[in-house]
């Protein structure tokens, strides 16, 4: 077998795919120098590396991988000060030897080979009969589950190797100290020639996992999830090894570390390790799932519930179709790209990344206390076991919550909540029934007119130029039995302000708003800048009920005759009404959806002949819907037009690109001078 690591293939490889990124701050050199020392066992020499910020370890939980650390040591390896590396000792990867590991077990199918050792600190589990035989069963369920049951390519074999090797792969158990569960090393990435996308590898497991609290005594539980992480890595290295961005000097792989968590939750549904990271996800719904901030970062670990989403949507093949669709993709990150054209190929154009994000925040929000109160359709399988959620803490908690009213303006740069790309704000309004507001009746009972004194404005991030991802949650308390109303919507042209009411808020308990700037662009993500939300809570805004959910209309022209000589002012109105909302909002106006209708009236004589067109609106009664343009009684040559009858063709558009047509009609106009 092959016993060193190809350290010069690997590094002259990522350099070539990696040429264009920028150089490493000190700093920068030093943390990823101290994360390879981490997951390499090398920890005692980091006292000498002097951080100039505190890089915390051994607190939480433990790092389940350590695939990331080494692939950005090696990555970044030409651009690491060398005089550094030998200050400090630094040891490169090689594999484990012979004198190191000397016994080996093949796996039951041939398809493994466990190298392992009885003495030593690198001694195996001595608590469980015929331990190793044990794992070498787990690696060959693991194999058949991936490759046979899920359609997973196998990972490339190394038995081209010049030095001889076979078809076997190589798994090593060694003491990684506790630290990580496991890690995958990527061997030779030139197995289909320059460019190639597929890569050997070879794994390290730890020996006992007895430093791992959670599983001293029942390491075989470790095993098997370690396994299915590990041995899904070795997998997507043979599909396209270099899925992953490079943001501020780090690769980030956080679509390798999410989807390599989601398969140990397939396999081994009832170990649940993947719980222990929900709290890196939830401690900050803000954070994108694109965020990897150095190669021990725990967050991409709990982000594991996106593809548990996808998969809990449509079905657990999603994710496989997004590996392939990567790999299609080319060299690079492709994962959003991929997730979008995956999505909407199976959702026949009905959803897309940005879309299904969006939703994804949604079950977010149905976890620990809040699971049961999840509407039928939302919410993961196992939402109930979650303890972890978002907490409403209106002091440290990490959604912003209000139950007091008015709500003062809070500024976009002054908000602590701001999302990031493909990240998540929440805001709660709570104690909805504590507001007082009047209500007008008629003679019948009915509601004439509501005081809603809850109308929230809102103003997001221009710099974000796709549409933001919204849903509302309502709580409606009913015998003492909570019942969730939730709304789906998107924002367009959210910079120029927009208006929520919510009618009649005492029905609620409350209300929660979720905000997602997502999209399938991942340059939009900056680890530094969030996008900003700003917005204030209005005190009362009257709301007459006359003036919900009225129809799109074009009414008579006024006055009809016109009359010249009894006119001050020779004009004929033509006024239209665009529908509105179950809130009395206009659903097309600039105010409310960034452009106006437009009404276009042509005007003819009674021969046919073409008079002029009017095409301005003069004037907006503003909320209500109602708009109107004029005729001033003259022709397109500004002439005075003769007594006579009139024909006025009027159509209603929602935009003045003509985009909908919402009503039209013909009518006489009769002019009497």
């Amino acid at each position: 077998m092959k016993k060193i690591i190809l350290v010069g293939f690997i590094l002259i490889s990522f350099f070539k795919i990696n040429a264009a990124a920028e150089e490493l701050s000190s700093q920068k050199q030093k943390e990823i120098v101290a994360d390879y020392l981490y997951v390499t066992g090398q920890i005692d020499k980091l006292h000498s590396l002097s951080l100039d910020e505190d890089v915390s370890y051994h607190q939480g939980a433990p790092v389940k991988c350590g695939t990331p650390a080494v692939m950005n040591f090696v990555l970044n390896y030409n651009k690491i000060d060398k005089t550094l590396l030998k200050s400090l000792g630094v040891q490169l990867a090689d594999r484990p030897t012979n004198t190191e590991l000397p016994d080996s077990l093949d796996s039951p199918s041939g398809k493994f080979r466990i190298h392992y050792t009885t003495v030593g600190k690198d001694a195996v589990y001595s608590g469980i009969p015929n331990y190793v035989n044990k794992v070498a069963d787990i690696f060959d369920s693991v194999y058949y589950y991936l490759v046979d049951t899920l359609g997973y390519p196998p990972p490339p074999v190394d038995s081209f190797y010049p030095s001889g090797g076979d078809a076997k792969f190589d798994v090593y158990l060694r003491d990684l100290g506790g630290n990580v569960f496991g890690l995958t090393y990527l061997d030779s990435m030139y197995i289909d020639g320059p460019g190639s996308q597929r890569a050997t590898s070879f794994m390290e497991l730890d020996n006992d996992f007895q430093e791992i609290s959670i599983y001293q005594n029942r390491p075989l539980d470790a095993v098997r999830v370690t396994c299915a992480h590990e041995f899904f890595h070795a997998v997507q290295f043979g599909i396209d090894f270099t899925e992953g961005e490079t943001v501020d000097g780090f690769f980030s792989s956080y679509w390798m570390e999410m989807s390599a968590v989601w398969m140990e939750e397939q396999q081994y549904t009832n170990i649940n390790d993947y719980y222990n990271y929900l709290p890196y996800f939830f401690d900050s719904p803000w954070a994108s799932i694109q965020q990897f901030k150095n190669s021990l970062d725990l967050h991409p670990y709990g982000s594991v519930l996106f593809p548990l989403f996808l998969s809990q949507k449509y079905n657990r093949d999603i994710i496989r179709q997004i590996w392939f669709r990567c790999r299609d993709l080319g060299l690079g990150s492709d994962f959003l790209q991929a997730a979008d054209q995956i999505i909407d190929s199976m959702s026949s154009g009905g959803d897309s990344f940005a879309s299904d994000f969006s939703e994804f925040t949604l079950w977010n929000y149905f976890t620990g206390s809040r699971a049961n109160l999840a509407p039928a359709g939302i919410g993961y399988q196992e939402r109930n076991a979650y303890v972890s959620e978002f907490s409403e803490n209106p002091d440290t908690g990490t959604v912003a919550v209000y139950n007091q009213y008015p709500v003062p303006m809070v500024l976009g740069n002054k908000n602590p909540f701001n999302p990031y790309h493909n990240g998540a704000f929440y805001l709660k309004f709570d104690e909805l029934r504590t507001i007082q507001y009047d209500t007008t009746f008629d003679s019948t009972g009915g509601i004439v007119g509501i005081d809603s004194a809850f109308t929230l404005a809102l103003a997001l991030d221009t710099s974000f130029t796709f549409d933001w991802g919204f849903n509302i949650v309502y709580d409606v308390q009913k015998n003492n039995t909570d019942s969730i109303i939730v709304d789906h919507l998107s924002l367009h042209d959210a910079g120029t302000g927009i208006f929520i009411d919510i009618l009649n808020p005492r029905q609620y308990r409350f209300a929660t708003l979720i905000f997602t700037p997502a999209s399938s662009v991942k340059t939009l993500y900056d680890p530094w800048s969030p996008y900003y939300v700003a917005y204030f809570v209005q005190e009362k805004g009257s709301v007459d009920s006359s003036l919900i959910n009225l129809p799109q209309a074009i009414f008579a022209p006024y006055p009809n005759p016109a009359v010249v000589s009894r006119m001050n002012e020779p004009k004929v109105m033509f006024k239209f009404q665009v529908p509105t909302d179950s809130t009395s909002y206009p659903i097309y106006g600039q105010a409310f959806s960034g452009s106006d209708p437009y009404l276009l009236v042509d005007i003819f004589d009674i021969a046919g002949e073409y008079i002029c067109t009017l095409n301005t609106i003069s004037r907006s009664d503003g909320r209500d819907g109602k708009y109107w343009t004029e005729w001033n009684l003259k022709n397109a040559k500004n002439n005075e037009v003769a007594s006579g009858v009139y024909i006025a063709y009027a159509r209603l558009y929602s935009a003045k690109n003509k985009g909908k047509l919402l009503a039209e009609v013909k009518t006489k106009v009769a002019v009497i001078r």
